[in-house]
C-alpha cells in the first residue's frame, strides 16, 4: 500500500509527469484552484505508479457505472483520488482502496451529521470530518460512490486515519496492514524526472 500527497504549490510541475488527457480534464475544469487540484491527484497517482514500473502517461484510466476509476490495461492495481484545501491524495495497492481528505473548517455539523452520517450527536467539525472522510473513503473502496451515503461497512473493512494538521485524512482497505505513513511529493522528492 501506498499514500501519497501532493500540495497544489507544486500544480506547476504536472506537464513534466501527465499525459494529455489528465491535462486537459484539469484544464475543462472552470476555477484555477479546481484545475491545480486535479493536477495535483494526477500527480500522486502518477508517483504511486512509479513505485511498481508503471506511470500516469502510460495507463489508461476508465470509470464503473457508479464512477470508480480503474485501470483498463493493469487490474491488479486499484487506486482512490481525494482532494481538499491545498492537498491532493492518492491510496494506491493490490486490492480495492479508498481514500478521502477533508480540510477541517467550520460548518453546520449538527444539520450535516444528521442528515448524513445518521447522529444527532453534538460534533466538533474534526469530529465530523474524521467520521466523513471514514464513511467516504468506504464508499470509494466499495465503488458505489455517495449513493451508498447510508451504507455501513460491514466486518471485512479496516480504518487507518492519518494525522495531518488542519486536514482529516483515512484510508479504507480490506488489509489489516496499512502503510505506517503519508508520503508528500515535492518536485523530485519522490520520484525521479523524466
Amino acid at each position: 500500500m501506498v499514500l501519497i500527497a501532493v500540495s497544489i504549490a507544486e500544480a506547476s510541475r504536472a506537464a513534466e509527469y501527465l499525459s494529455d488527457a489528465r491535462l486537459q480534464k484539469a484544464k475543462a475544469l472552470k476555477k484555477q484552484e479546481d484545475q491545480a487540484r486535479s493536477l495535483c491527484a494526477g500527480l500522486a497517482l502518477d508517483a504511486c505508479l512509479r513505485t511498481v514500473g508503471l506511470c500516469e502517461r502510460d495507463i489508461t484510466v476508465v470509470t464503473e457505472d457508479h464512477g470508480k476509476p480503474f485501470f483498463l490495461d493493469h487490474p491488479e492495481w486499484h487506486f482512490s483520488l481525494s482532494h481538499s484545501g491545498d492537498l491532493a491524495v492518492c491510496a494506491f495497492d493490490d486490492s480495492p482502496i479508498g481514500v478521502d481528505i477533508e480540510q477541517i473548517r467550520p460548518i453546520d455539523t449538527k444539520r450535516l451529521a444528521a442528515r448524513y452520517l445518521g447522529t444527532r450527536d453534538p460534533l466538533t467539525p474534526e469530529e465530523f470530518f474524521s467520521l466523513w472522510t471514514r464513511k467516504e473513503s468506504y464508499l470509494k473502496a466499495v465503488g458505489i460512490g455517495l449513493s451508498g451515503l447510508h451504507t455501513e461497512p460491514d466486518d471485512n473493512w479496516r480504518f487507518k486515519e492519518y494525522p495531518l494538521t488542519g486536514y482529516s485524512l483515512t484510508v479504507c482497505s480490506q488489509k489489516t496492514v496499512f502503510t505506517p505513513s503519508l508520503s508528500f511529493f515535492y518536485g523530485d522528492g519522490i520520484v525521479p524526472p523524466r
